[in-house]
């Protein structure tokens, strides 16, 4: 993947080829069943941003309504099946 660092992006807002370089890769992701902590720190290696602004910024645009909705459906229900998984087993 090409490096998005920039010492004015890293300290300001969000470029666009950040922005894509996030979603493209949370969408991977998610697609791969691989946790999205991973691809904050991908991220964060690539544009020099710090994991946890990485991870604040994505989830202030779903919660803003900015991701797509396929995106945020995805998140939704992979959050959803992952807590009913630990509440089945604590059931048993």
């Amino acid at each position: 993947m090409e490096s998005c660092k920039s010492e004015t992006a890293a300290k300001g807002g969000w470029t666009q080829q950040e922005d894509r370089l996030l979603l493209s890769a949370a969408q991977a992701a998610r697609q791969d069943g691989r946790a999205l902590r991973s691809v904050f720190e991908d991220v964060a290696a690539q544009t020099g941003r710090k994991p946890n602004s990485i991870r604040n910024y994505y989830y202030e645009r779903i919660k803003q309504g900015d991701v797509e909705s396929e995106l945020c459906r995805s998140a939704a229900s992979v959050s959803y099946t992952h807590l009913r998984a630990h509440e089945t087993r604590h059931d048993l």
